[in-house]
């Protein structure tokens, strides 16, 4: 199987001037849930980046295709938490990995 990439991308075209960046996600727990403690595990790490920049981000869960067209069309300046394909990797910018996994099935 393939690898996980974990990643968060940002519209190509996008210039942001705001300290506070509006970035879409969808529930997907332990790693993105909107009652985990700090948004999940991959959201805090998104979080905790854009602070070292002295910015912050406020998340808003979504399904994830919404989450997705939404950001492609520019209402959020974000989305966290995908993983790569070609057809995405056109739109947005993906950030370096977050998680490898493999997947295993047993029978």
């Amino acid at each position: 199987m393939k690898n996980l990439i974990v990643c968060i991308f940002l519209l190509l075209s996008i210039e942001v001037q705001s300290e506070t960046f509006s970035i879409a996600t969808g529930e997907f727990a332990p790693y993105c849930s909107s009652t985990a403690k700090y948004k999940g595990f991959a959201n805090h790490v998104v979080s905790k980046a854009f602070a070292r920049q002295g910015h912050q981000v406020e998340f808003d869960f979504l399904p994830w295709k919404r989450a997705y067209l939404q950001s492609k069309n520019g209402d959020y300046d974000a989305s966290s938490w995908w993983s790569y394909n070609e057809e995405r990797a056109g739109d947005f910018l993906y950030s370096d990995e977050l998680l490898k996994a493999n997947n295993h099935f047993f029978m």
